[in-house]
C-alpha cells in the first residue's frame, strides 16, 4: 500500500506489484517511455505489453484525478 499526500489531504490506495512500481514513478520528471523500460528492466518480460499496461494504469489515473499530464495526452476512450 502507498500513500501519497495532495493539498486537499492524503490518500490511501491498494496497489500491485506494477501499479506500486509506475505510481513511485509518477514524479513529474520521468515520461510514460522512460516509465515502461524501466518497468520491463525491474519485472522482465511478464509485464509486456508494457506501453499498453503502462497506459491503461495511468488512463485510470488520470480519470480519478491523481496524476496530471503535460504534454500530448493519452489517446482517449477505453
Amino acid at each position: 500500500m502507498m500513500d501519497r499526500v495532495f493539498r486537499l489531504g492524503s490518500v490511501r490506495v491498494n496497489l500491485d506489484e506494477l501499479g506500486s512500481f509506475v505510481w513511485s514513478r509518477c514524479d513529474g520528471r520521468r515520461t510514460a517511455a522512460e516509465i515502461a523500460e524501466e518497468l520491463r528492466q525491474e519485472l522482465g518480460a511478464g509485464v509486456e505489453p508494457a506501453e499498453q499496461r503502462l497506459e491503461q494504469f495511468l488512463r485510470r489515473l488520470l480519470q480519478s484525478g491523481l496524476i496530471t499530464v503535460d504534454g500530448p495526452q493519452v489517446r482517449g476512450g477505453d
